[in-house]
């Protein structure tokens, strides 16, 4: 069929910036977007916006001509691979069909960006395949698309535009084997080493227990009775092998956190705690879930809804809503392609929250994004990464779009996040991806909003996007090591249009009670959500031939297990149905009947009637044997690393030289970590909804950093007209080497510390806690994995015996295990990169009047500036400042944290701020109390004068202790704030000042002067 070719040039074409990895021999490069479209394209005008664009069917220059080269060398083209998702095309293909006088769409519509290429004269074709090479690493990702690289005459010749081309669109493989499909089996009388193999080639992740345990299942004489009555074969199929190895993935099943582990210690040194031995039976029972409980009932608390049981933690916010929140990683599939893994990530997680209790409006996004250092070189990144590996850059740039694709195309304000630089995340990212979501206490029939009523006989109905082969081996294959060999399948790419359809259609049926529960598509597919959904009435069954697919082809274990995007399954009564599938034809969103929900206590899987699937439930959720580990806690060990990093340099004489602070102060302020990034966070919409009160930037220009997200909920269906929500997040994997009960405890106290520098009350604070760990089982390249495991171990503990102490309950969680990359170094060395071991916490906190949320800037001349909380020195390592300069850090010990003198002050600061006396607050973190106090003098455009003498030395205002603030008040409400304080807990440590210069009184005598105008400058050229 004749493909037509369209581009839509912007009316201003501007040359191209792409940055210092262009080819030296690229003078200009434009570029627009195409769409190649076959069959009907009468409504083709509407790709185009008449006033910013215009629409091209015949070859063209973009832009005016090149002086002194009117034609363009090269045309590049970017198209999606077949079978991955095209979002801008499905969107073309629609608009088009409501613009066409037939109302008919086009048969097929593919999207891309064309860029056409002029290069110096002097530069020869030879040089094509340097070209094809940077295409490929700075314009596409060869996994999800194509590139194709003509010459202009080519180009014009190609046919496309007149339809004489033979060239088709591409289209995704197809077996269609229909109802004819031949079942597989895998032979039970197989040797182990079969099984292990068979496991490996088809991204099962099971371990030789796991693979012996189903094959005593399936040896049952009680089971192989079953099946004979179900048509089955003695041997386990394709479909229940798949559906067992997604089911009892670490992805999902979390065997680490549920495994008996043999604690031992070694070794304690550097002031670090000591625990003990200890044989654990399950990390998150003995130690998260356990420290909830003990908080419930110590304190008494009534407003936990729901904890560890759904989606979603739901928290009762007051009698007319509950709020609930959930923080999920997606950081293999953003390894292969960044934008497509984050892409799904946001949206993944937007749908947990829809389908938390019985469905909640997301009303925030989220996001903590961890990177190798971006401001490698490309001769750098060249030199030090295997060939598999991008530039962390580019996977930055690629996550943050999809993240912002996601968020803003939803409708969702990104209202707090984070961004991590560290070498050990060059393997992995970590894309910590995060919503809050707000749902009735009740509903209008009476029933809570947080409880789902599934009864025998509801129908069980996939609401939302259509199958394919993309998300194939998800959950799997996030539970293994990542190589360079890793399955395209699991790439997936989101399309959050679809699913604004989906998630407006399922609450506005949530609100007419056509259905009795739901939960979404995530991991695992349609065996994930039928899966857990069947718990409810104890049993279900399927028909996977009705399940609608993007394409023929794919075999039933495919079907099931796919993860494709944008899909819920719901439980639905039959005398609703009508009712429901009206309503979704109103949404444009596409619902079908799949099977019903029963008490057999099975989990049967039909193909065009033939059974190809039967599990029992118990034996699917409940009879996986826990794993026995060993955790051997050694003490502070150095950093792993996997690069030879560089060297401190160092650290200039401050005695000697008087602009020797000025270099100390300008190389912390511009480290990845410190630096504003402002450039990256105003691409998200946090404005939208019209709820967000505290917003990512704040002072007198907009652009100083805030420490936590607010979200006024009135507009949301609260009661009170004043109350919010404050969000925040706490990581820090800069101690782990040292100790990950310290760098645990810390991100916990810094999440916190963000809350309440917001005004949110620390007493009715509840958190979240993600775990990405590197692997901490045995293996043959894993020789370290005892000691992995013991830091597993001490940061659980730390986050429960924090939590305990300060009365904060856990409401939800998750854990990413195995966040390794092993491959080969441009040197051809085999290396392998493995992420510190990193928690994040995020914390929510209610705000009594958001009318009163503090600001993190100075807001005038003449105030006091304190700092609150511990004034001790506490050691560098693991510091900003320590990463740039030789100090000899890694000696000296952690003093205690004391946890209940801390949480008195988080109290008492919480009253100062509720009782209006205190002017700016901001937390203490990366580049320690001097880049908080620079932070404040940004936002607020003054200046600062220090003198105290905690913060004369370079310890003093370089080393990031827990527990501390910079806090100003206005002069008259000194000695009262003091008071409420207490004394032991505050340092007069300066005077803000009208005159934009920060001056440090340091324990030489010295006191250098730097001013806001350079501090500004290196602080916000970084990035």
């Amino acid at each position: 069929m004749t493909v037509r070719r369209i581009e839509i040039h912007d009316v201003e074409c501007r040359d191209g910036d792409f940055g210092s990895s262009c080819p030296v021999f690229v003078k200009t490069i434009r570029t627009a977007q195409v769409f190649w479209i076959t069959g009907d394209s009468s409504g083709a005008a509407v790709l185009c916006d008449p006033v910013l664009q215009v629409m091209v069917s015949a070859p063209r220059v973009i832009g005016e001509p090149v002086p002194d080269q009117a034609e363009p060398c090269w045309v590049i083209d970017v198209r999606w691979r077949a079978g991955v998702t095209d979002n801008r095309a499905q969107a073309a293909s629609e608009a088009m069909g409501l613009m066409s006088e037939t109302r008919s769409r086009p048969d097929q519509v593919s999207s891309g960006e064309t860029y056409q290429v002029w290069c110096d004269a002097s530069a020869s074709m030879s040089l094509l395949e340097s070209l094809k090479s940077w295409a490929r690493q700075e314009l596409a990702n060869p996994l999800v698309q194509e590139i194709m690289v003509r010459g202009w005459k080519d180009h014009m010749a190609s046919g496309l535009w007149d339809g004489t081309s033979t060239w088709t669109l591409p289209k995704a493989a197809s077996d269609d084997e229909g109802s004819g499909f031949i079942m597989r089996s895998f032979p039970l009388d197989a040797g182990m080493e079969d099984w292990l193999r068979w496991s490996s080639e088809n991204s099962w992740a099971l371990n030789r227990s796991e693979l012996q345990q189903v094959r005593d299942h399936y040896a049952n004489p009680e089971v192989a009775t079953r099946r004979f009555q179900n048509g089955l074969p003695e041997n386990p199929t394709d479909v229940e092998m798949e559906i067992i190895a997604q089911t009892w993935s670490e992805h999902c099943k979390h065997k680490i956190f549920a495994a008996t582990i043999d604690y031992r210690e070694e070794t304690c040194g550097r002031g670090t705690k000591s625990l003990g031995p200890s044989v654990i039976n399950g990390l998150f029972k003995s130690e998260i879930v356990r420290a909830t409980r003990e908080v419930q009932a110590r304190r008494g608390i009534n407003w936990l809804s729901s904890t560890f049981s759904d989606n979603a933690g739901l928290v009762r916010f007051d009698d007319a809503i509950d709020v609930s929140i959930k923080v999920e990683t997606h950081n293999s599939p953003s390894a292969l392609d960044p934008y497509g893994g984050a892409l799904t990530g946001i949206l993944g997680v937007n749908r947990d929250i829809l389908g938390a209790g019985m469905g909640a409006r997301p009303v925030a996004n989220t996001d903590v994004l961890c990177f190798g250092p971006p401001d490698w070189t490309d001769e750098e990144a060249k030199s030090l990464l295997p060939p598999a590996l991008k530039h962390p850059r580019r996977v930055m740039e690629g996550v943050h779009r999809g993240i912002q694709d996601g968020g803003n195309k939803s409708g969702i304000p990104v209202v707090n996040g984070a961004f991590v630089f560290d070498e050990g995340y060059c393997g992995k990212p970590l894309v910590y991806c995060g919503t809050i979501g707000v749902s009735p206490a009740r509903l209008p029939d009476g029933n809570p909003g947080h409880e789902k009523r599934v009864r025998p006989g509801d129908l069980i109905v996939m609401a939302g996007g259509r199958v394919g082969k993309d998300g194939i081996h998800g959950a799997t294959f996030s539970s293994l090591e990542l190589n360079e060999d890793s399955p395209l399948s699991a790439v997936q790419i989101g399309d959050p249009l679809t699913q604004k359809r989906l998630a407006d259609f399922i609450l506005a049926a949530r609100d007419a009670g056509l259905y009795s529960g739901i939960t979404d598509n995530g991991a695992g597919g349609l065996s994930s959500s039928v899966g857990e959904m069947a718990q409810f009435t104890g049993g279900a069954s399927i028909e996977a031939s009705l399940v609608p697919l993007k394409y023929p082809g794919l075999k039933p274990w495919e079907i099931v297990v796919s993860e494709s995007q944008e899909r819920m399954t719901v439980a639905v009564p039959e005398s609703s149905w009508a009712a429901f599938s009206e309503l979704a034809g109103k949404h444009g969103v596409e619902v079908t009947r799949l099977g019903a929900f029963d008490e057999s206590g099975e989990f049967r899987i039909h193909w065009h009637g033939k059974t190809v699937g039967c599990l029992r439930l118990e034996f699917l959720h409940k009879e996986l044997r826990p794993m026995e580990l060993k955790a051997i806690w050694k003490g502070p060990q150095p950093k792993v690393e996997w690069i030879c990093r560089r060297t401190p340099g160092k650290l200039p004489d401050v005695d000697a030289d008087e602009a020797a602070f000025a270099r100390i102060a300008r190389s912390v302020l511009s480290r990845p970590n410190v630096a504003s990034k402002e450039r990256w966070v105003r691409r998200f919409d946090h404005e939208v909804q019209a709820a967000t009160v505290g917003k990512p930037f704040t002072g007198v220009a907009c652009d100083g950093p805030a420490d936590s997200g607010v979200i006024w909920l009135k507009p949301h269906g609260a009661a009170d007209p004043y109350c919010g929500v404050a969000v925040a997040s706490g990581i820090n994997s800069k101690l782990a080497h040292v100790d990950t009960y310290l760098s645990a405890q810390w991100s916990l106290d810094e999440a916190v510390r963000n809350l309440v520098s917001a005004g949110a009350d620390p007493d009715q604070t509840f958190l979240v806690d993600n775990f990405c760990w590197p692997d901490p089982l045995p293996g043959p390249n894993n020789h370290d994995y005892a000691h992995k495991m013991a830091q597993l171990v001490r940061a659980c503990r730390a986050l429960s015996e924090t939590a305990i102490a300060w009365g904060m309950p856990f409401v939800s969680g998750k854990d990413s295990m195995k966040n390794d990359f092993a491959g080969v170094d441009p040197a051809g060395r085999r290396v392998k990169i493995s992420v510190p071991p990193t928690v994040l916490v995020t914390a929510m906190g209610k705000v009594p009047d958001v009318r009163g949320v503090t600001s993190s800037h100075f807001r005038r001349a003449g105030d006091a500036i304190y700092l609150v909380g511990p004034h001790e020195v506490w050691p560098l390592d693991g510091s900003e400042f320590a990463q740039v300069w030789d100090t000899g850090c890694d000696a000296g010990e952690f003093p205690a944290f004391d946890l209940g003198r801390q949480m008195e002050v988080y109290r008492r600061l919480h009253k100062a701020i509720k009782s209006g006396l205190v002017q700016s607050c901001h937390d203490v973190s990366d580049g320690g109390a001097f880049t908080t106090i620079v932070e404040s003098s940004i936002g607020g455009r003054l200046g600062a004068r220090i003198g105290a003498a905690s913060l004369g030395s370079l310890a003093g205002l370089f080393h990031e202790g827990p527990g501390r603030f910079i806090v100003s008040v206005d002069p008259r409400h000194e000695e009262v704030f003091a008071a409420l304080l207490d004394s032991g807990n505050v340092v007069r440590a300066g005077t803000v000042t009208a005159e934009a210069e920060v001056i440090v009184t340091l324990t030489n005598g010295k006191s250098p002067r730097l001013s806001v105008e350079d501090l500004c400058k290196w602080w916000k050229g970084a990035l």
